[in-house]
């Protein structure tokens, strides 16, 4: 579980960097990798269908569709949020988050196998991490 201090500004996130992050995630900018906000009922069922195919790719069994289903249902009109990340309007990495006490927790995320194939995986993770920030999430 990834856990991220959303009192940070993007200038202090990039400047807590390291160098190679901060290459990386420019690169996804220039390349048109782009990370929305999709805590929708289409959001769920694109991080759904992303995760199983990280749990088979990776041959782990997580919770099933259902428990993910009653948590996004549950805390979606609270701190619950979907961001997914696209390249050329498809969705390659999704990642379900909450947001408590001004916190951001990253506990469940997945990636497509074009994603990986693609060595896309680090570049959407590292853009990702630097979208949660106050300007991409809502409270």
């Amino acid at each position: 579980m990834c856990i991220r201090d959303r009192q940070k500004t993007e200038d202090q996130l990039l400047e807590a960097m390291k160098p190679k992050w901060r290459y990386n995630i420019r690169l996804a900018q220039k390349k048109g990798v782009e990370v929305k906000e999709m805590t929708s009922d289409e959001g769920f069922e694109i991080f759904s269908d992303l995760y199983f195919q990280t749990t088979n790719r990776q041959s782990y069994h997580g919770h099933d569709k259902n428990y993910h289903k009653v948590i996004f249902e549950t805390l979606q009109r609270s701190i619950g949020h979907i961001l997914i990340a696209f390249y050329e309007g498809i969705p390659l990495s999704a990642y379900h988050l909450f947001l408590f006490n001004n916190v951001l927790y990253y506990p469940y995320g997945g990636s497509s196998e074009m994603c990986i194939r693609d060595r896309f995986r680090s570049l959407f993770k590292k853009i990702t991490a630097f979208t949660m920030t106050n300007d991409h999430i809502r409270d």
